[in-house]
């Protein structure tokens, strides 16, 4: 996959997600402590597998230094979902880029909402090995526990509900991609 780079682009490249089939969406961080602005690339994804280019770009909800650490797309209501350091999550309409703040509520909530999945009802969140797998609402309530514990350090999750598992990339340098079963949540290795 080569992107064509962004100029001036600020720092770290966090989180990616796929949104209304044609596009790419990918959070780039400032440096770690700065309080530079972060901003969220759209990339057009029907070109050439060599060639992926840069359609927008905008300054995400958060002034955070890490920004948005991870996303996932929600087809059913048309919008973004962000979390970042804390508590907060965010809700983006990906025509006019407005957003709304939501803060997770409930038990077990992450330290981060870091690795981001929806199934088109709900959403799903991990932070490493600190958190297992949470559940909550579209706008933060009812935060659960699915997954008391996870050995994976959970970067990022994905949904596959044609063949009912959800996928855990790691970020522990041993190149894991997991699997769990959708809805038991059985790990499958």
């Amino acid at each position: 996959w080569a992107f064509l780079s962004v100029t001036g682009g600020l720092g770290y490249q966090v989180g990616l997600t796929p949104v209304q089939d044609t596009l790419l969406w990918v959070s780039s961080a400032g440096l770690t402590g700065t309080a530079d602005p972060n901003y969220m690339y759209v990339y057009d994804l029907r070109w050439a597998p060599d060639s992926f280019p840069l359609l927008d770009s905008f300054q995400q909800p958060t002034a955070q230094a890490w920004g948005i650490r991870d996303m996932c797309y929600d087809a059913v209501d048309d919008r973004v979902y962000g979390g970042t350091d804390g508590s907060t999550m965010f809700s983006i309409n990906p025509n006019t880029y407005a957003s709304d703040t939501f803060v997770v509520t409930g038990t077990g909530v992450p330290t981060t909402i870091r690795a981001m999945a929806c199934d088109g009802d709900s959403l799903y969140s991990a932070n490493f090995t600190s958190n297992g797998v949470v559940k909550f609402s579209k706008t933060g309530t009812n935060c659960h526990t699915v997954v008391p514990t996870t050995t994976y350090s959970a970067y990022g999750l994905a949904w596959d509900g044609s063949f009912g598992v959800t996928y855990v990339t790691t970020a522990d340098y041993t190149g894991t991609l997991a699997q769990y079963d959708y809805p038991s949540w059985d790990d499958l290795g």
